[in-house]
């Protein structure tokens, strides 16, 4: 039983590793996977569920693009800006789990994941990604780890307008 939250971080790595290579012919919904692995860890009301029966930070996000929110055009850079604040009311863990924190596409399902530390009550983190899709695009950050911790921020959708012709550049962040 102490071995299940070592396997989630494990399938996790896996997970990180497979968005940093890109994977283009392996799809499936991240979301859904790390929701799943959630209840998963919360059947377990002892010793997992007890310890997240409250929400231990709260996750927002913003997007932005080059300095400017709307007006998102295809192929520019889009940083997608989390705060992620501890909440005081809730009383710290005995012990430091590896933590995660992931910036899902959820219309294209590109994502970026890399390990989280929090050492300071608020934390702001952002990602990078491609608008290379016009149309509709949505945004969603997840903080979780192995032993059952999720929050989750409301989901950004932005409209991509095709713009003029131009080319692609390089990926930064290709998730």
């Amino acid at each position: 039983m102490t071995l299940i939250p070592r396997l989630n971080e494990v399938v996790f790595e896996i997970i990180i590793d497979m968005c940093q290579r890109g994977y283009p012919k392996l799809h499936y919904n991240k979301e859904h996977l790390i929701k799943s692995m959630h209840k998963f860890m919360q059947m377990f009301p002892v010793p997992y569920g007890k310890l997240y029966s409250s929400s231990r930070r709260t996750v927002e996000n913003e997007v932005e693009c080059q300095g400017e929110k709307g007006n998102f055009k295809y192929s520019d850079v889009l940083t997608v800006a989390v705060t992620v604040t501890k909440n005081e009311q809730v009383k710290p863990l005995p012990y430091e789990p590896v933590m995660y924190i992931c910036c899902i596409n959820q219309i294209t399902q590109k994502t970026s994941m890399e390990p989280f530390m929090q050492h300071e009550d608020v934390v702001t983190r952002k990602f990078m990604t491609m608008l290379d899709k016009p149309g509709r695009q949505s945004f969603k950050v997840m903080v979780f780890d192995g032993y059952g911790e999720l929050e989750d921020s409301f989901s950004r959708s932005i409209n991509v307008e095709m713009g003029e012709n131009r080319e692609l550049p390089e990926l930064m962040n290709p998730g």
